[in-house]
Protein backbone atom coordinates (compact mmCIF):
# COMPACT_ATOMS: atom_id res chain seq x y z
CA UNK A 1 0.00 0.00 0.00
CA UNK A 2 1.08 3.78 -0.35
CA UNK A 3 2.71 6.02 2.04
CA UNK A 4 -0.04 7.32 4.59
CA UNK A 5 1.38 10.43 3.51
CA UNK A 6 0.34 9.92 0.01
CA UNK A 7 -3.47 9.31 1.04
CA UNK A 8 -5.13 12.41 1.98
CA UNK A 9 -8.22 11.22 3.35
CA UNK A 10 -6.41 8.69 5.44
CA UNK A 11 -4.09 11.78 6.81
CA UNK A 12 -7.26 13.59 7.77
CA UNK A 13 -8.45 10.84 10.11
CA UNK A 14 -4.21 10.51 11.46
CA UNK A 15 -4.63 13.52 12.44
CA UNK A 16 -8.09 13.27 14.19
CA UNK A 17 -7.22 10.66 16.00
CA UNK A 18 -3.32 12.31 16.93
CA UNK A 19 -5.40 15.09 18.40
CA UNK A 20 -8.13 13.18 19.95
CA UNK A 21 -6.06 11.31 21.97
CA UNK A 22 -4.68 13.81 24.66
CA UNK A 23 -8.32 15.28 24.16
CA UNK A 24 -9.57 12.43 25.47
CA UNK A 25 -6.67 11.90 28.53
CA UNK A 26 -7.28 15.72 29.94
CA UNK A 27 -10.29 17.06 29.10
CA UNK A 28 -13.20 14.21 28.56
CA UNK A 29 -12.11 12.18 31.50
CA UNK A 30 -11.11 14.79 33.99
CA UNK A 31 -14.38 14.02 36.37
CA UNK A 32 -12.09 10.20 36.58
CA UNK A 33 -9.57 11.33 37.98
CA UNK A 34 -8.96 11.63 41.70
CA UNK A 35 -8.67 15.57 42.51
CA UNK A 36 -5.23 15.43 43.92
CA UNK A 37 -3.93 13.59 40.73
CA UNK A 38 -5.06 16.08 38.61
CA UNK A 39 -2.57 18.47 37.35
CA UNK A 40 -2.78 22.26 36.99
CA UNK A 41 -2.60 21.98 33.09
CA UNK A 42 -5.66 19.86 32.95
CA UNK A 43 -7.93 22.14 35.26
CA UNK A 44 -6.89 25.55 32.91
CA UNK A 45 -7.51 23.14 29.40
CA UNK A 46 -10.82 21.87 30.85
CA UNK A 47 -11.83 25.57 31.97
CA UNK A 48 -10.58 27.13 28.77
CA UNK A 49 -12.71 24.57 26.85
CA UNK A 50 -15.72 25.13 29.41
CA UNK A 51 -15.17 28.65 28.43
CA UNK A 52 -14.81 28.85 24.83
CA UNK A 53 -17.36 26.14 23.98
CA UNK A 54 -20.38 26.42 26.66
CA UNK A 55 -20.25 22.87 26.35
CA UNK A 56 -23.06 22.08 28.30
CA UNK A 57 -22.30 18.78 29.32
CA UNK A 58 -19.07 19.73 31.07
CA UNK A 59 -20.81 22.28 32.96
CA UNK A 60 -24.02 21.26 34.04
CA UNK A 61 -24.37 17.42 32.92
CA UNK A 62 -26.48 14.68 32.44
CA UNK A 63 -26.57 11.85 34.87
CA UNK A 64 -25.89 9.49 32.01
CA UNK A 65 -22.94 11.82 30.97
CA UNK A 66 -20.20 9.85 33.30
CA UNK A 67 -21.11 6.77 31.36
CA UNK A 68 -20.40 8.22 28.15
CA UNK A 69 -17.09 9.33 30.12
CA UNK A 70 -16.15 5.93 30.50
CA UNK A 71 -17.22 4.99 27.26
CA UNK A 72 -14.28 7.21 26.15
CA UNK A 73 -11.67 5.59 28.33
CA UNK A 74 -12.53 1.99 27.85
CA UNK A 75 -13.49 2.27 24.09
CA UNK A 76 -12.30 5.71 22.03
CA UNK A 77 -9.13 5.75 23.65
CA UNK A 78 -8.01 2.17 22.78
CA UNK A 79 -9.40 2.36 19.46
CA UNK A 80 -7.76 5.41 18.46
CA UNK A 81 -4.21 4.49 19.59
CA UNK A 82 -4.96 1.11 17.47
CA UNK A 83 -6.01 3.04 14.44
CA UNK A 84 -3.30 5.68 14.18
CA UNK A 85 -0.66 2.53 13.36
CA UNK A 86 -3.88 0.83 11.35
CA UNK A 87 -4.16 3.95 9.22
CA UNK A 88 -0.14 3.90 9.45
CA UNK A 89 -0.12 0.25 7.90
CA UNK A 90 -3.11 0.88 5.67
CA UNK A 91 -4.83 -2.00 6.82
CA UNK A 92 -8.19 -2.45 5.58
CA UNK A 93 -10.22 -3.32 8.80
CA UNK A 94 -9.78 0.14 9.73
CA UNK A 95 -12.25 1.07 7.46
CA UNK A 96 -15.45 -0.38 9.12
CA UNK A 97 -14.55 1.59 12.09
CA UNK A 98 -13.95 4.88 10.48
CA UNK A 99 -18.28 5.70 9.55
CA UNK A 100 -18.71 6.53 13.41
CA UNK A 101 -16.32 9.06 12.84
Amino acid sequence: MASVLSRKRDIVYLLFFIIHIPVILFVDTFPLYPAQLRPQFMHDLRNFYITTYHDRFFTSPPAWFMLYVWFELLYHLPLSVWAIGAIIRGMDALFFLLPQY
